[in-house]
């Protein structure tokens, strides 16, 4: 979860005594801001105008309080993942199909929902099915939760990307001789 806030100089009348200035206040699971102030959040965000500190504070305090309907539908979801099971059978289909999205040409690819997992990524997710004890096949006939399922991909996504950079790291550092 992402709390945060911006101030864009540009909207302010930096030369006048009494006006207000300009915020953009956000609470969200997935949150994007641009250089140009666009911002976009999953959760709620605001544009405040402000003549104090305690404006913002209390501005901020209210959106915050808007949260909380987000939030229980987002828990709900997630309580939801937990208790959706998938057998070994649809796991292993899952697994198929993002091999077999990647062997597609890129004409069948823009049809088909964009999936940025590589082969690294699939591969350290059916591993860690197999070996990880607490979100792999557990259970002994091999169901998984989308919970669980969920954990195995945000960490194959996690461990490829640090090796990447790692890696990357590596070969630059012994092209530069150090």
């Amino acid at each position: 979860m992402t709390i945060g806030g911006t101030r864009s100089y540009a909207e302010d009348k930096l030369y006048a005594r009494q006006n207000p200035q300009h915020f953009r206040v956000f609470i969200g699971f997935r949150v994007r801001v641009c250089s140009n102030m666009m911002l976009t959040c999953d959760g709620v965000s605001d544009h405040l105008l402000c003549m104090t500190e305690m404006d913002i504070f209390q501005k901020a305090f209210e959106l915050f309080n808007k949260f909380n309907e987000v939030k229980e539908s987002t828990l709900y979801n997630l309580e939801a993942l937990n208790n959706t099971w998938l057998s070994q059978e649809t796991f292993c289909k899952i697994i198929g199909r993002l091999k077999l999205y990647q062997a597609l040409p890129n004409t069948q690819q823009k049809s088909l929902p964009q999936i940025l997992l590589g082969d690294s990524a699939i591969n350290s997710v059916t591993r860690n099915y197999v070996s990880d004890n607490n979100f792999g096949m557990g259970n002994g006939d091999g169901s998984i939760s989308c919970w669980q399922l969920m954990n195995l991909l945000n960490e194959a996504v996690k461990n490829s990307c640090s090796d990447l950079w790692i890696d990357f790291d590596r070969k630059s550092q012994k092209e530069n001789g150090v």
